[in-house]
This record gives structure tokens, sequence and C-alpha cells, in this order.
């Protein structure tokens, strides 16, 4: 998981799924340098429908703070000049962190449905004892002290 610094210095995983607009809006400057308003558009064409514009403006500031993002004042020919955003080598490596995590984190949901959608086959642990991939761990069902649902539901059957 992705480790951030928090506001007393010390360093912790970020939980997930929550404050994926960090690195959404490193995704977003991964490929686009943009302001800060280009951002909170596309925030919202990707589904932050609610998304607080103070609230990202903070998150930029911090993120700068981090050295995730630098910025620096872009004067047009018309209108006030506006601060653009761009990834740093920091950020790119913060974003690599999230994708990985992310990924793991769908493995995990997608072995979630899979057992939802029908029980499949049990999952069968590997050399170490971990499941093998694609087998989600207690496929039928939740484990108390190594013993399935199913053999539990027996045993008070039989009481």
């Amino acid at each position: 998981m992705p480790a951030r610094r928090n506001e007393d210095g010390a360093v912790g995983p970020l939980g997930l799924p929550r404050n994926l607009l960090v690195p959404y809006v490193l995704l977003f400057l991964k490929n686009w340098s943009a302001h800060g308003y280009q951002i909170l558009q596309t925030l919202t064409l990707l589904g932050f429908a609610a998304v607080d514009p103070a609230t990202v403006y903070r998150a930029l500031r911090q993120m700068e703070k981090e050295g995730l993002v630098h910025s620096s004042w872009e004067t047009g020919a018309a209108g006030p000049a506006r601060r653009t955003y761009q990834i740093t080598a920091n950020g790119e490596e913060f974003l690599s962190q999230w994708a990985e995590a992310l990924g793991a984190y769908q493995r995990f949901l997608d072995r979630f449905f899979e057992l939802y959608a029908g029980p499949g086959t049990p999952p069968t642990p590997a050399a170490d004892g971990a499941p093998t991939d694609g087998a989600a761990p207690g496929a039928d069902g939740p484990r108390e002290h190594g013993r399935s649902r199913a053999a539990r539901a027996k045993d008070k059957e039989t009481v």
C-alpha cells in the first residue's frame, strides 16, 4: 500500500479505497499539465460528482507541499494568470504505488464477486500456505478455527 506522511510527520499506509482523489489527480497530471479548474472538471466527469472545489485546491496545495506536484503561474493574453500543475518524479512514484495497491485491491474484489456469483472450486493453498492465484480465501464461507461454515452447520445438525 502506498505510504504518505501524516501531519505529525509519521509515515503510514493509505487506506483503501478512501482518498482516491489524490491518485486520480496524479493520473490526470501524468498525461496533461492543467490548472485547478480543469482538474475539477475532469474529476466531475470521472464520477467525483459532489467534489468540493475547496477540497481539490487544498489537496493540490498539500500534494505540492509533499513534492508530488509542481505548480507555476501561466499568464495568457486574456484573463488573469492561472496556476498550472504538473506531476513530479515523486508524484509518478506515488502514483505507481497507488496503481499497485489498487491492482491488488481489484484482484481481492474480483475474487469476492467470483465467489458471490457461485461457489466454484474452493481455494487450494500454495506451498507457503497462501491461497493460489485466482482462488479466494474462505471460498466455502467464513472459517472458524479452520473449519468451514458448512462443516460447522453439519456439527450443529448432529447435536
